[in-house]
């Protein structure tokens, strides 16, 4: 039986209707590297989580009522984005380490790391209660600015309540952001929604010679597919979490083939990349890569 005890923090990531993975730390069976451990929070009962090990095939059941679970994403539906005014916010939280229980949970769940957070300079921002998201048009493989980096706009992202996921800000009417990781790419390109998927390619993929851009959605915007053509391959990795992002997918890489010359697929059997493990990602990488 799985003392859930052990899992608190984890159980309060886990919404309503939604599964989450984690390495079952002390599994009997063996060492867990793969994300075997299964937390479900049943859309029918949102204050309880079942868990359940893939590797040990042990179960567990808790009630956590009293943290007053709230279905935010069970909401009234509004708009994914909100085009605001270019106007960086004065009291951002830049210390991961001090950031409210949301913000960290936030973290935890795209996989980032503290130092990763503050190399990238995403910061906590307690005007809105949003994560500030940088958009940054060059980054190195750690998504911190280079010297001669522009900040192009940024991105602060709902934590809870109502309201746009993301409220987005452009420093004039021109821009079409977009984030490159590792500019001095040779063979590979991975073409992500999600600034936190590009972190963890880039991350997981460090020492291959590839390039990782952030489309900071599903957009088909032949700019940016322009902006980043020097390339080999071309991979479009989307979040695979519904028929029209897959049909988008294959949008982008049919025009950025277009515009580049060069061969482009869509990665669509795996889901959203920054819930892979990192045996899932280099699998992927090892699919696509051109043989020397």
């Amino acid at each position: 039986m799985i003392d859930m005890r052990d899992w608190e923090t984890e159980c309060g990531m886990v919404k309503r209707g939604q599964t989450l993975r984690f390495n079952h730390t002390d599994c009997p069976a063996g060492q867990d590297n793969r994300r075997r451990l299964y937390l479900t929070r049943p859309a029918s009962s949102a204050g309880m989580v079942v868990a359940y090990c893939h590797n040990c095939q042990d179960k567990g059941v808790v009630s956590d009522d009293s943290n007053l679970f709230r279905d935010f994403d069970k909401c009234v539906p509004s708009t994914h984005d909100k085009r605001v005014a270019f106007a960086e916010p004065t009291a951002l939280i830049t210390d991961p380490h001090t950031w409210p229980s949301e913000a960290t949970i936030w973290r935890m769940q795209k996989g980032l790391s503290p130092k990763q957070c503050k190399a990238a300079d995403i910061a906590y921002d307690p005007d809105t209660h949003r994560v500030y998201l940088p958009m940054y048009d060059k980054v190195d493989a750690n998504g911190a600015p280079f010297i001669e980096t522009e900040l192009q706009g940024f991105q602060l992202r709902r934590l809870s309540g109502t309201g746009p996921k993301y409220l987005n800000a452009y420093k004039d009417n021109e821009v079409k952001p977009y984030t490159r990781f590792e500019p001095d790419w040779k063979s590979m390109v991975l073409l992500v929604e999600d600034f936190a998927s590009a972190m963890m390619l880039s991350f997981t993929l460090a020492d291959e010679s590839i390039g990782v851009v952030c489309n900071y959605g599903v957009k088909c915007t032949p700019e940016v597919l322009y902006a980043n053509r020097d390339f080999g391959v071309g991979v479009v990795w989307l979040d695979n979490d519904s028929e029209h992002v897959v049909d988008q997918a294959h949008m982008i890489a049919k025009t950025w083939q277009l515009i580049s010359g060069n061969s482009c697929y869509v990665e669509d059997r795996q889901d959203d990349p920054k819930d892979c493990t990192s045996d899932e990602i280099y699998e992927v990488y090892c699919n696509w890569r051109v043989p020397e």
